[in-house]
This record gives structure tokens, sequence and C-alpha cells, in this order.
């Protein structure tokens, strides 16, 4: 039997749905952490590594080629980059940039800190 290192439109196939198959599990799962603020910020990494390791080794299992992984963490930064995952101003802003001095602005317009213990 002659095996072959070349991509397959199957390989790309099969990556490309077991990513989205793994951003839906991570989703998911940082939805159902955000109910708690310890689980959010300490343990939903690693409930979406027990949850999404089993996926990521069978992808890696089933296509056997090199450059899976590159692959899917090249779909990782699109997603990330595609606007959902933008910040947004705590203020309901823009989200645009703030120029300099603006992000302390409302730091310099508080009251010393001698008033604050009157």
């Amino acid at each position: 039997m002659k095996t072959t290192n070349k991509w397959a439109v199957r390989d790309v196939i099969t990556t490309v749905l077991m990513s989205v198959l793994l951003i839906v599990i991570q989703l998911i799962v940082n939805m159902v952490c955000m109910m708690n603020d310890f689980v959010s910020m300490v343990l939903s990494v690693g409930f979406t590594m027990l949850m999404c390791g089993p996926v990521f080794f069978l992808m890696v299992g089933r296509v056997r080629k090199h450059g899976v992984t590159l692959l899917y963490m090249g779909l990782r930064r699109a997603d990330s980059q595609s606007g959902r995952g933008r910040h947004r101003s705590a203020g309901g802003g823009s989200g645009r940039p703030q120029g300099r001095g603006e992000h302390v602005a409302h730091l310099r317009a508080s009251p010393p800190l001698a008033e604050w213990h009157r």
C-alpha cells in the first residue's frame, strides 16, 4: 500500500469540519463557565481541554498529515479575528482605539485620595 503526504480534498474537509466542531465545543463550554467568575477565570481552560482533547486527537489520527495543527490554529485565529471576539469599551462606546491620554481621563477627574478619607 502506497502512502502519500499530500493533502487530499477529503483531508481538508475533515480538518475543517473537526476544527469547526472544536470551536463550537469551546464556545459552549465557555458560555456555561461564564455563569461563575471563579469557574470562568480558573477552570474554564481545563474544562475546555478535557472536552476538546479527544476530538483534537481524533482529527489528528484521521488525517495523519503534516500541518493539521497549523491549519486548525489558522482557523482558530481567523475565528478570533472575525469580529465576534473583539473587545468593546465598557462604557458602550464605539470600540475605536482611544487616543493619547483618553484611557486615563476618568482617573484625572476623580478627587484626590485625601478627600476620600474624610
